[in-house]
């Protein structure tokens, strides 16, 4: 999340944050290389915006605190990061405040917090990278994509199957009991009719792509008027309301078959795809966020997507470190 009034780091500072940070974590920092890594951080706040972005990563990530040989180095970087957590500990100390005051059964009600506690209980939940497929008790087939989460809910009245984040793919099967079969999204509900489709949830929106049958989207307020997605078509919807429809660009989903099919695809979109199929961060220098990715791509071996990328286009890979890789000119 932004802090208010921040300066949203550029791709120089980011690449320098992450310099840095590889200075640093290597636990052979000199006293010098410290003054220079606080001074670089004091002159901007596009550079603190950076730092905060890397750190962020690797926190998540929790290389420093889990790789054998890395004590020196994470207690480097811990003393070296105290100038900037301490400028941030009185807005943190409010904020825990603020939680402690609403009370667990309040914070557990507001919907992101709500849809996060109940990702992290889902029945079924997939890593980044990872894919799981099945056959459900009614014979429908359902395929959860990198990072997602569901939950299925079968009962006499309603097959009913709940994204909490992430992808799903689902190809329905006759129900000799007539159940309709729903999926339902932080942004509403949808209504399969005899079809095969694929349901994505990000960006503050729910993308849904339809490949055989139709769709019905029933946004979440009340009021919203519904709208029918047939065959070959695709819309994105809000609580409030969906977006006009636009044909499919592919005549099946790409990552059902472990694919990234690329058809004159930006470079930056590309890597944004292929980012959510591993950890850290996958980038590109501006000068070459336009270029054109074309052919197919490995998503099971991102490592040998980009090898193959970096053949394809006049591209070179910089791993500044082991997980923050960008792409530049060659």
């Amino acid at each position: 999340m932004k802090t208010p009034g921040a300066s949203a780091p550029d791709y120089a500072s980011l690449q320098q944050a992450a310099e840095w940070f590889a200075v640093l974590a290597s636990g052979r920092a000199t006293e010098q290389q410290r003054q220079r890594w606080q001074a670089w951080l004091d002159a901007r706040a596009e550079h603190r915006s950076a730092w905060a972005r890397v750190e962020g990563i690797n926190r998540r990530l929790g290389t420093l605190s889990t790789e054998a040989g890395q004590h020196n180095a994470a207690s480097t970087l811990h003393a070296a990061t105290q100038a900037v957590r301490k400028r941030r500990r009185t807005l943190g100390m409010l904020g825990t405040a603020f939680a402690l005051l609403l009370g667990g059964k309040l914070l557990h009600g507001l919907p992101p917090v709500r849809h996060t506690l109940a990702a992290w209980r889902a029945d079924r939940r997939t890593g980044v990278g990872e894919q799981h497929a099945e056959t459900l008790a009614d014979g429908s087939q359902l395929w959860l994509d990198t990072n997602s989460a569901a939950d299925v809910r079968y009962d006499a009245a309603l097959r009913r199957i709940v994204l909490h984040g992430g992808a799903l793919l689902v190809r329905t099967a006759p129900d000799p009991a007539r159940r309709p079969l729903v999926v339902d999204t932080p942004h509403g509900r949808l209504l399969a009719l005899g079809t095969w489709f694929s349901v994505r949830h990000d960006d503050g929106r729910t993308h849904l792509s339809v490949f055989n049958g139709t769709v019905e989207i029933q946004p979440a307020a009340m009021g919203a008027a519904p709208q029918r997605v047939g065959a070959g078509q695709q819309a994105s919807y809000t609580r409030d309301a969906s977006d006009p429809l636009r044909p499919l660009a592919q005549p099946r989903p790409q990552w059902q078959d472990g694919l990234l099919i690329a058809d004159e695809m930006p470079l930056a979109d590309f890597l944004a795809e292929l980012g959510r199929y591993r950890h850290g961060h996958l980038g590109c220098a501006p000068d070459v966020a336009r270029l054109k990715v074309v052919g197919a791509y490995p998503l099971q071996d991102t490592d040998r997507a980009l090898e193959l990328l970096a053949t394809a286009l006049p591209l070179r890979i910089r791993r500044t470190l082991p997980w923050w890789v960008t792409l530049e000119a060659r």
